[in-house]
């Protein structure tokens, strides 16, 4: 979006890191993403353990998968940008400032 604001085509060949310098924008897309899905993990770990989310985003659903590749769930990402295991990163959760 931010090519489109200041006119710079593809054909100028400059970086998306030359881009977020002359708008001054430290954040890329990605970091973004990950801030919107670590805040909520955050605030699902510090509920009551009674609430249906949390035992959604903790629990085992009872079933089976159909063949192939494992399906990608949320908490996979959470646990590879923390690098810890969920017992870990859900304590880590009980101080709001880490």
């Amino acid at each position: 979006m931010l090519r489109r604001i200041l006119a710079v085509k593809w054909q100028d060949r400059r970086t998306n890191e030359e881009i977020r310098a002359v708008v001054q924008l430290k954040e890329t897309v990605v970091d973004a993403v990950r801030m919107r899905k670590l805040q909520p993990f955050g605030h699902i770990c510090r509920m009551p353990d009674d609430r249906l989310l949390k035992t959604l985003l903790f629990g085992m659903v009872e079933g089976e998968r159909r063949t192939g590749r494992p399906a990608r769930i949320y908490i996979d990402d959470i646990l590879k940008w923390c690098d810890k295991d969920l017992r870990d990163a859900a304590s880590i959760t009980e101080d709001r400032t880490k």
